[in-house]
């Protein structure tokens, strides 16, 4: 075995190391890609966040409901809207404005069982594609008429009382 074969087996056992490592580490690492499998499947747009920290799953709402799913695992976080479900534990806007969080409103719990987990990001996928209600537009109501303006005299005659 030459040293370029054996160091390629190294490399790939130090990935594999690496990974059983986080995995151990990390909860919920071993769902990050069946979360993004089933966002795929259920016609959402998964996009990577320009730090690469996050996937972004958006749906039929665009922007008023993201989920953001941990690269690493270990956080799924429901932006814009949240899910009564176990394995979600709510956050309140208080909450999240302490912690940084802008529109985030749920969180998965991922001390619950994996099945429960799983059916709680299922009810997420369903409720990020519902796009929200649209706001009700205020309606103005009409202005009372104004009085009528009183006619103006012609030029001539304000300036004959002037001179006069």
């Amino acid at each position: 075995m030459s040293l370029k074969d054996k160091l390629a087996k190294a490399s790939e056992k130090a990935v594999t190391q690496k990974a059983e490592r986080r995995a151990k580490v990390v909860k919920g690492s071993h769902l990050t890609e069946q979360f993004i499998t089933l966002a795929t499947e259920a016609g959402l747009t998964v996009t990577p966040s320009k730090s690469g920290a996050f996937n972004v799953i958006t749906g039929a709402a665009g922007k008023a409901r993201r989920i953001y799913v941990s690269t690493r695992g270990g956080t799924v976080d429901f932006s814009g809207f949240t899910v009564e479900a176990e394995g979600v534990s709510q956050i309140s806007e208080d909450e999240a404005k302490k912690m940084h969080l802008g529109l985030v409103r749920g969180r998965i719990d991922f001390d619950a069982a994996d099945e429960q987990i799983l059916v709680a990001y299922a009810l997420a996928l369903v409720e990020a594609n519902v796009a929200p209600a649209p706001k009700a537009e205020k309606v103005k109501e009409p202005k009372a008429p104004r009085a009528p303006r009183a006619p103006k005299a012609p030029k001539a005659e304000v300036q004959a009382q002037a001179t006069a």
